[in-house]
């Protein structure tokens, strides 16, 4: 009887240390920073990186596009045929129609100088009640060197993720940018199933 009890007090103790840890854990992952926000894991917020991607849009050696499959929450079932039937590839965590679109120049300058522009893009701020960041298109810029600086925009809640090489950041767009670039982009879709409420 002794034997089992002192079982039950290591297995409780364990048990207690483990919640704890979780709790710990839980606690500084979703703890509000200075400004109340909950940074969703692994993203960046810091738009100091942002000069990264102006400096190199100009070097471009070729600029395409892709179209991202519907959204995998509100267009679920749209999402899984589409999956299931036409060639996608994956982008940090997002899948996109495989076909590269090749904007024509007058929106090629049009993309370059709305994404160079600084006030397009503002800092994060916080988690939107859309159902989840899906990327609607996908703009990727090719280097010389071989390097790609890749932004991928949502027009459900007005947020882009740019990736450059060993960065990235996630951050807003201000109204009369997301104009500009939703008005752009939207001419040149061709796979994605048109839905009523998008």
């Amino acid at each position: 009887m002794k034997r089992l009890l002192r079982i039950l007090l290591k297995i409780s103790l364990w048990t207690l240390l483990v919640l704890a840890v979780s709790y710990a854990a839980l606690w500084w992952r979703f703890r509000p920073d200075e400004k109340g926000r909950v940074i969703p894991l692994f993203e960046k917020i810091d738009m100091a990186v942002l000069p990264h991607l102006f400096d190199a849009i100009p070097q471009a050696t070729t600029t395409i596009l892709y179209e991202g499959l519907p959204h995998q929450g509100w267009e679920v079932r749209f999402f899984e045929s589409e999956r299931a039937a036409k060639p996608h590839v994956e982008f940090h965590g997002h899948l996109f129609y495989a076909e590269a679109i090749v904007p024509s120049p007058q929106d090629l300058t049009l993309l370059a100088a709305t994404v160079r522009n600084p006030a397009t893009f503002e800092e994060w701020g916080g988690m939107k009640l859309c159902g989840a960041y899906h990327p609607d298109w996908l703009i990727e810029w090719r280097l010389p060197d071989g390097n790609k600086h890749q932004l991928q925009f949502c027009f459900g809640c007005h947020e882009v993720k740019i990736y450059g090489p060993g960065w990235q950041l996630y951050c807003d767009v201000t109204q009369d940018s997301y104009s500009k670039l939703r008005s752009t982009l939207e001419k040149y879709a061709k796979n994605r199933p048109v839905q009523k409420h998008r």
